[in-house]
Protein backbone atom coordinates (compact mmCIF):
# COMPACT_ATOMS: atom_id res chain seq x y z
CA UNK A 1 0.00 0.00 0.00
CA UNK A 2 2.48 2.24 0.98
CA UNK A 3 4.56 1.66 -2.32
CA UNK A 4 1.43 1.81 -4.69
CA UNK A 5 1.12 5.49 -2.46
CA UNK A 6 4.00 6.18 -3.12
CA UNK A 7 3.48 6.04 -6.58
CA UNK A 8 0.80 7.67 -6.86
CA UNK A 9 2.24 10.50 -5.53
CA UNK A 10 5.60 10.06 -7.35
CA UNK A 11 2.83 10.20 -9.94
CA UNK A 12 0.78 12.84 -8.79
CA UNK A 13 4.23 15.06 -8.03
CA UNK A 14 5.60 14.23 -11.61
CA UNK A 15 2.42 15.01 -12.85
CA UNK A 16 2.56 18.43 -11.05
CA UNK A 17 6.20 18.69 -12.23
CA UNK A 18 4.85 18.33 -15.54
CA UNK A 19 2.59 20.92 -15.72
CA UNK A 20 5.01 23.33 -13.96
CA UNK A 21 6.19 24.44 -17.00
CA UNK A 22 3.13 25.44 -18.38
CA UNK A 23 2.08 27.76 -15.48
CA UNK A 24 5.96 29.12 -15.34
CA UNK A 25 5.19 30.13 -19.31
CA UNK A 26 1.62 31.68 -18.28
CA UNK A 27 3.37 34.01 -14.84
CA UNK A 28 5.64 34.88 -17.77
CA UNK A 29 3.38 36.49 -19.96
CA UNK A 30 1.50 38.07 -16.78
CA UNK A 31 3.02 41.38 -16.50
CA UNK A 32 3.19 41.61 -20.20
CA UNK A 33 -0.79 41.69 -20.24
CA UNK A 34 -1.11 43.36 -17.46
CA UNK A 35 0.35 46.23 -18.86
CA UNK A 36 -1.61 46.10 -22.02
CA UNK A 37 -4.63 45.79 -19.79
CA UNK A 38 -3.61 49.14 -17.74
CA UNK A 39 -2.91 50.70 -20.72
CA UNK A 40 -5.92 49.85 -22.71
CA UNK A 41 -7.91 51.13 -19.53
CA UNK A 42 -6.09 54.41 -19.51
CA UNK A 43 -6.94 54.79 -22.83
CA UNK A 44 -10.42 54.46 -22.16
CA UNK A 45 -10.06 56.54 -19.29
CA UNK A 46 -8.43 59.64 -21.48
CA UNK A 47 -11.37 58.79 -24.36
CA UNK A 48 -14.28 59.23 -21.93
CA UNK A 49 -12.62 62.17 -20.30
CA UNK A 50 -12.51 64.19 -23.73
CA UNK A 51 -15.87 63.11 -24.51
CA UNK A 52 -17.01 63.93 -21.07
CA UNK A 53 -15.50 67.77 -21.62
CA UNK A 54 -18.56 70.65 -21.63
CA UNK A 55 -19.34 70.56 -25.51
CA UNK A 56 -19.45 74.40 -27.23
CA UNK A 57 -22.46 76.29 -28.01
CA UNK A 58 -22.41 75.44 -31.85
CA UNK A 59 -22.11 71.74 -30.86
CA UNK A 60 -25.28 72.03 -28.32
CA UNK A 61 -26.94 73.68 -30.93
CA UNK A 62 -25.97 71.45 -34.49
CA UNK A 63 -26.36 68.32 -32.71
CA UNK A 64 -29.87 69.33 -30.66
CA UNK A 65 -31.68 70.87 -33.28
CA UNK A 66 -34.38 68.93 -35.38
CA UNK A 67 -32.12 67.49 -38.17
CA UNK A 68 -29.15 67.29 -36.22
CA UNK A 69 -30.66 65.07 -33.12
CA UNK A 70 -32.25 62.66 -35.86
CA UNK A 71 -29.17 61.97 -37.18
CA UNK A 72 -27.14 61.88 -33.91
CA UNK A 73 -29.75 59.20 -32.72
CA UNK A 74 -29.68 57.46 -36.07
CA UNK A 75 -33.48 58.28 -36.56
CA UNK A 76 -35.17 57.56 -39.68
CA UNK A 77 -36.04 60.47 -41.65
CA UNK A 78 -39.74 61.78 -40.99
CA UNK A 79 -42.08 61.52 -44.44
CA UNK A 80 -45.49 62.96 -45.33
CA UNK A 81 -47.84 64.68 -43.05
CA UNK A 82 -45.41 64.71 -39.85
CA UNK A 83 -42.11 66.40 -41.89
CA UNK A 84 -44.55 68.94 -42.98
CA UNK A 85 -45.86 68.83 -38.82
CA UNK A 86 -42.27 69.00 -38.59
CA UNK A 87 -42.05 71.92 -40.80
CA UNK A 88 -44.67 74.04 -39.33
CA UNK A 89 -43.67 73.59 -35.70
CA UNK A 90 -40.16 74.94 -35.90
CA UNK A 91 -41.20 77.64 -38.40
CA UNK A 92 -43.67 78.85 -35.24
CA UNK A 93 -40.64 78.21 -33.09
CA UNK A 94 -38.32 80.23 -35.60
CA UNK A 95 -41.32 82.97 -35.78
CA UNK A 96 -41.60 83.23 -32.46
CA UNK A 97 -38.12 83.77 -31.27
CA UNK A 98 -37.79 86.20 -33.14
CA UNK A 99 -40.80 88.17 -32.58
CA UNK A 100 -39.06 87.81 -28.59
CA UNK A 101 -35.60 88.58 -29.74
CA UNK A 102 -37.00 91.80 -31.06
CA UNK A 103 -39.36 92.97 -28.28
CA UNK A 104 -36.41 92.45 -26.32
CA UNK A 105 -33.85 94.75 -28.75
CA UNK A 106 -36.40 97.44 -29.19
CA UNK A 107 -37.21 97.84 -25.42
CA UNK A 108 -33.46 98.00 -24.29
CA UNK A 109 -32.87 100.50 -27.41
CA UNK A 110 -36.02 102.59 -25.96
CA UNK A 111 -34.69 102.63 -22.68
CA UNK A 112 -31.39 103.88 -23.11
CA UNK A 113 -32.99 106.98 -25.23
CA UNK A 114 -35.79 107.60 -23.04
CA UNK A 115 -33.09 107.99 -20.40
CA UNK A 116 -30.97 109.74 -22.51
CA UNK A 117 -33.30 112.47 -23.25
CA UNK A 118 -34.64 112.65 -19.57
CA UNK A 119 -31.05 113.68 -19.00
CA UNK A 120 -31.22 116.44 -21.99
CA UNK A 121 -34.35 117.90 -21.26
CA UNK A 122 -33.79 120.42 -18.90
CA UNK A 123 -30.93 121.63 -20.38
CA UNK A 124 -32.62 122.22 -23.98
CA UNK A 125 -36.07 123.54 -22.25
CA UNK A 126 -33.61 126.10 -20.67
CA UNK A 127 -31.85 127.17 -23.95
CA UNK A 128 -34.99 127.59 -25.51
CA UNK A 129 -37.06 128.88 -22.97
CA UNK A 130 -34.32 131.14 -21.57
CA UNK A 131 -35.62 133.35 -18.74
CA UNK A 132 -36.02 136.16 -21.08
CA UNK A 133 -38.46 134.21 -23.47
CA UNK A 134 -41.15 137.23 -24.20
CA UNK A 135 -38.82 140.08 -23.24
CA UNK A 136 -35.38 139.28 -25.08
CA UNK A 137 -34.77 138.49 -29.15
CA UNK A 138 -37.54 138.94 -31.15
CA UNK A 139 -38.85 138.08 -34.91
CA UNK A 140 -41.07 141.21 -36.18
CA UNK A 141 -42.32 142.49 -39.26
CA UNK A 142 -43.54 146.11 -40.33
CA UNK A 143 -46.61 145.02 -41.72
CA UNK A 144 -48.57 141.55 -42.19
CA UNK A 145 -48.08 141.28 -46.10
CA UNK A 146 -45.84 138.97 -48.26
CA UNK A 147 -43.69 142.05 -49.08
CA UNK A 148 -43.32 142.65 -45.49
CA UNK A 149 -39.86 143.87 -43.97
CA UNK A 150 -39.06 140.83 -41.39
CA UNK A 151 -35.91 141.41 -38.98
CA UNK A 152 -34.61 140.13 -35.81
CA UNK A 153 -34.50 142.49 -32.60
CA UNK A 154 -32.81 142.00 -29.65
CA UNK A 155 -35.28 142.80 -27.42
CA UNK A 156 -39.49 143.51 -27.13
CA UNK A 157 -38.93 147.02 -25.95
CA UNK A 158 -36.31 147.63 -29.67
CA UNK A 159 -39.77 145.85 -31.99
CA UNK A 160 -42.65 148.67 -29.69
CA UNK A 161 -39.49 151.35 -30.57
CA UNK A 162 -39.75 150.66 -34.18
CA UNK A 163 -43.02 150.76 -34.69
CA UNK A 164 -43.21 146.62 -36.06
CA UNK A 165 -45.24 143.81 -34.42
CA UNK A 166 -43.89 141.10 -33.20
CA UNK A 167 -44.08 137.49 -35.49
CA UNK A 168 -42.61 135.29 -33.01
CA UNK A 169 -40.65 135.21 -29.87
CA UNK A 170 -36.42 134.54 -30.88
CA UNK A 171 -34.77 135.10 -33.99
CA UNK A 172 -35.68 135.01 -37.24
CA UNK A 173 -34.73 131.99 -38.98
CA UNK A 174 -35.39 130.16 -42.79
CA UNK A 175 -39.01 129.42 -42.01
CA UNK A 176 -39.60 133.21 -40.98
CA UNK A 177 -41.33 133.87 -44.05
CA UNK A 178 -44.53 134.20 -45.54
CA UNK A 179 -45.12 131.25 -47.37
CA UNK A 180 -43.39 129.51 -44.28
CA UNK A 181 -45.66 131.48 -40.98
CA UNK A 182 -48.90 130.64 -43.42
CA UNK A 183 -48.33 126.88 -43.31
CA UNK A 184 -47.46 127.15 -38.97
CA UNK A 185 -50.74 128.24 -38.88
CA UNK A 186 -53.04 125.92 -41.31
CA UNK A 187 -51.41 123.12 -40.86
CA UNK A 188 -51.35 122.94 -37.10
CA UNK A 189 -54.09 120.30 -36.32
CA UNK A 190 -51.68 118.01 -38.74
CA UNK A 191 -48.48 119.18 -39.25
CA UNK A 192 -46.83 117.01 -36.49
CA UNK A 193 -48.08 114.23 -38.64
CA UNK A 194 -47.12 114.98 -42.13
CA UNK A 195 -43.68 115.76 -40.76
CA UNK A 196 -43.71 112.16 -38.85
CA UNK A 197 -44.48 111.23 -42.72
CA UNK A 198 -41.36 112.55 -44.54
CA UNK A 199 -39.11 111.03 -41.61
CA UNK A 200 -40.58 107.47 -42.56
CA UNK A 201 -39.63 108.37 -46.19
CA UNK A 202 -35.48 107.59 -44.62
CA UNK A 203 -36.63 105.41 -42.25
CA UNK A 204 -37.61 102.75 -44.68
CA UNK A 205 -35.07 103.16 -47.08
CA UNK A 206 -35.27 106.31 -48.47
CA UNK A 207 -32.36 109.11 -49.17
CA UNK A 208 -31.64 112.11 -47.48
CA UNK A 209 -33.44 113.89 -51.00
CA UNK A 210 -36.18 112.03 -50.59
CA UNK A 211 -37.33 113.62 -47.14
CA UNK A 212 -36.32 117.05 -48.46
CA UNK A 213 -38.74 116.33 -51.55
CA UNK A 214 -41.54 115.15 -48.79
CA UNK A 215 -41.25 118.74 -47.01
CA UNK A 216 -40.99 120.37 -50.02
CA UNK A 217 -43.90 119.10 -52.02
CA UNK A 218 -45.87 117.19 -49.42
CA UNK A 219 -46.07 119.93 -46.97
CA UNK A 220 -45.02 122.79 -49.13
CA UNK A 221 -42.41 124.77 -47.08
CA UNK A 222 -39.40 126.49 -48.57
CA UNK A 223 -36.53 125.07 -49.70
CA UNK A 224 -34.12 126.66 -46.78
CA UNK A 225 -37.01 126.19 -44.28
CA UNK A 226 -37.19 122.04 -45.37
CA UNK A 227 -33.63 121.82 -45.16
CA UNK A 228 -34.03 122.62 -41.13
CA UNK A 229 -36.94 119.98 -40.88
CA UNK A 230 -34.90 117.54 -42.86
CA UNK A 231 -31.71 117.77 -40.60
CA UNK A 232 -34.39 117.85 -37.37
CA UNK A 233 -36.10 114.92 -39.52
CA UNK A 234 -33.00 112.77 -39.72
CA UNK A 235 -32.21 113.45 -36.11
CA UNK A 236 -34.91 111.98 -34.72
CA UNK A 237 -34.66 109.43 -37.22
CA UNK A 238 -30.92 108.42 -35.64
CA UNK A 239 -31.78 109.46 -31.96
CA UNK A 240 -35.72 108.50 -31.44
CA UNK A 241 -35.84 105.39 -33.76
CA UNK A 242 -36.26 102.64 -30.72
CA UNK A 243 -38.56 105.05 -29.25
CA UNK A 244 -40.73 105.09 -32.42
CA UNK A 245 -40.34 101.56 -32.83
CA UNK A 246 -41.90 101.25 -29.50
CA UNK A 247 -44.51 103.17 -29.82
CA UNK A 248 -45.55 101.50 -32.81
CA UNK A 249 -46.02 98.10 -30.76
CA UNK A 250 -48.02 100.01 -28.18
CA UNK A 251 -50.10 101.97 -30.74
CA UNK A 252 -48.50 105.29 -29.51
CA UNK A 253 -47.31 106.91 -32.54
CA UNK A 254 -49.98 109.65 -32.59
CA UNK A 255 -48.44 110.60 -28.76
CA UNK A 256 -47.21 113.77 -29.43
CA UNK A 257 -46.68 115.08 -25.73
CA UNK A 258 -43.94 116.69 -24.51
CA UNK A 259 -43.01 116.15 -20.80
CA UNK A 260 -40.31 114.85 -18.74
CA UNK A 261 -42.88 111.48 -17.50
CA UNK A 262 -44.10 110.68 -20.85
CA UNK A 263 -41.14 110.43 -23.50
CA UNK A 264 -42.54 110.38 -26.65
CA UNK A 265 -40.81 111.01 -30.36
CA UNK A 266 -42.21 114.61 -30.05
CA UNK A 267 -39.75 114.75 -26.68
CA UNK A 268 -37.46 113.15 -27.56
CA UNK A 269 -37.16 114.74 -30.79
CA UNK A 270 -37.30 118.56 -28.67
CA UNK A 271 -34.43 117.55 -26.48
CA UNK A 272 -32.02 116.11 -28.46
CA UNK A 273 -32.82 117.58 -31.84
CA UNK A 274 -34.57 120.75 -31.43
CA UNK A 275 -31.50 122.95 -30.13
CA UNK A 276 -30.41 122.74 -33.56
CA UNK A 277 -33.75 122.89 -35.37
CA UNK A 278 -35.27 125.71 -33.92
CA UNK A 279 -32.65 128.23 -34.32
CA UNK A 280 -32.41 127.48 -37.85
CA UNK A 281 -35.90 127.31 -38.65
CA UNK A 282 -36.95 130.24 -36.60
CA UNK A 283 -40.40 130.43 -36.89
CA UNK A 284 -42.51 127.71 -34.83
CA UNK A 285 -45.90 127.24 -33.71
CA UNK A 286 -45.34 127.98 -29.69
CA UNK A 287 -43.14 130.68 -30.56
CA UNK A 288 -45.92 132.18 -32.77
CA UNK A 289 -47.92 131.26 -29.87
CA UNK A 290 -50.47 129.02 -32.08
CA UNK A 291 -51.74 126.43 -30.18
CA UNK A 292 -51.48 122.90 -32.10
CA UNK A 293 -51.53 119.20 -32.30
CA UNK A 294 -48.73 119.56 -29.73
CA UNK A 295 -49.87 119.99 -26.32
CA UNK A 296 -47.33 123.13 -24.75
CA UNK A 297 -47.26 123.97 -21.07
CA UNK A 298 -48.06 128.10 -21.18
CA UNK A 299 -44.87 129.05 -20.69
CA UNK A 300 -43.51 128.14 -23.64
CA UNK A 301 -46.01 129.70 -25.55
CA UNK A 302 -45.06 133.48 -26.95
CA UNK A 303 -47.98 135.19 -25.58
CA UNK A 304 -46.01 138.95 -26.91
CA UNK A 305 -46.91 137.24 -30.16
CA UNK A 306 -50.60 138.98 -30.67
CA UNK A 307 -51.33 138.33 -34.79
CA UNK A 308 -54.89 137.04 -35.26
CA UNK A 309 -53.57 134.75 -37.95
CA UNK A 310 -56.35 133.44 -39.00
CA UNK A 311 -57.38 136.81 -40.12
CA UNK A 312 -53.57 137.06 -41.52
CA UNK A 313 -53.64 134.02 -43.54
CA UNK A 314 -57.36 134.44 -44.11
CA UNK A 315 -58.09 130.50 -42.74
CA UNK A 316 -60.24 129.83 -39.79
Amino acid sequence: ERSVTNCRLGTTTLANEEDAPSHEFENDQGPDADTNNLDNVRTSLLSTSKNDEDPSLWYMVKTNTCCGKRRRYKAPPRKGWERVLNIIKWTLWAVTSGMHLYFVIINIGATTQQNRVRAALPGTFELLYPSDYVVGQMCAWDKASPDADIRTFDSLEEVYAANYTVIHCGACGACSNWNDLSLQWTTRTYLANLGQKCTKESLFGGTDEDVQKCNEEEIGFTEECSSCWTVDQLCAKTQCVFIYLQALIVNQVSNFNVDPDDITTATCDEALCGPEFVPCSGATRRRMNIVSDIPRPQDQQCTVANEDWSVIFNHP
